[in-house]
């Protein structure tokens, strides 16, 4: 029964981040939806080494062993490789994608998050995969009710403007 918790969950969220795709699509200008790419790409790439650490956590975890603290700790630390990852890439690429520095700043703050997100998840999956699974149904659809009345009741914006970014309402 678990298993099929885990699968319905994840098909839930590939349902919902595909609808949460189409509504930024059509929020944001081409440019702006390509740069956001972009910057999501950067994110994850910049994330691919967690996944050393987080592979080992959810089979010691689910083999009985107290990993949880190390796991998060060692995480946190490989983060500062992650985002020393990111800004080297970003540094070197903002101005060939005609951006200003500004978006890829506010970003670096999803690397760490993206870090402990992956930690937490290995920890949870090792432990009971079923809880994961149902915060993974909780919050999906939290994702698309607070994304809707930012992007189309509110209308907020991201503005780059010459020293950074800003955000304001269209």
């Amino acid at each position: 029964m678990t298993g099929l918790i885990v699968f319905g969950s994840r098909i839930v969220s590939a349902a919902t981040g595909f609808v949460f795709l189409v509504m930024v699509a059509r929020w944001l200008a081409p440019a702006q939806l390509g740069l956001w790419e972009f910057i999501v790409d950067l994110i994850v790439f910049a994330s691919y080494p967690a996944g050393f650490l987080t592979y080992w956590a959810a089979r010691d975890v689910a083999r009985g062993k107290v990993v949880g603290k190390t796991t998060l700790v060692l995480n946190l630390l490989a983060s500062m490789l992650g985002v020393a990852i990111f800004l080297a890439f970003a540094l070197a690429s903002y101005s060939e994608v005609g951006s200003s520095v500004g978006p890829f700043i506010l970003a670096v703050v999803l690397v760490p998050l993206s870090y402990w997100n992956q930690a937490t998840s290995a920890l949870v999956g090792g432990y009971n995969p079923a809880i994961g699974a149902y915060s993974l149904l909780a919050s999906e659809p939290a994702k698309l009710i607070a994304a809707y009345p930012l992007l189309f009741v509110f209308k907020l914006l991201w503005a780059g403007s010459g020293s950074g970014t800003r955000t304001c309402r269209g």
